[in-house]
């Protein structure tokens, strides 16, 4: 076995590796995904880690920019999840979600580097880094 913790959520697939490296593979849904959905996503993951600091690797390569701006408001603005992120990649390859991505940049508060990138192993091996 290879100690992966994961759920699956109508919006998303949320991974934990055994070195707290969380992964979010956001789903193409409809509607949107909601801030009581995204809530959900946060809480149960940081159940997961064990609230223990740990890299994210938030995988939206399969989405188109559809997340409205009060979602992304409250993600960069959530205070456990800031404090316990270390540093996150974001995969994305269309230009709408590079947007959504710097506009999340832009307001996110905590400490943690936010980094784009267009190809997951690129994001993984800047992640490396940063433990």
């Amino acid at each position: 076995m290879n100690g992966l913790k994961s759920i699956e959520f109508r919006i998303a697939k949320l991974t934990v590796s055994p070195t707290n490296l969380v992964t979010v593979k956001y789903k193409n849904v409809a509607p949107q995904p909601s801030i009581e959905e995204i809530s959900e996503l946060i809480t149960k993951g940081i159940a997961l880690i064990n609230q223990q600091p740990f890299l994210l690797l938030t995988d939206l390569s399969d989405t188109y920019g559809e997340w409205d701006n009060e979602t992304k408001i409250f993600v960069s603005n959530h205070k456990q999840l800031n404090k316990l992120k270390i540093a996150e990649a974001v995969v994305a390859e269309d230009f709408a979600t590079k947007l959504l991505v710097t506009g999340y940049k832009l307001q996110k508060k905590g400490e943690a580097i936010v980094k784009l990138f267009n190809e997951k192993q690129e994001a993984l091996d800047w992640l490396t880094t940063k433990i």
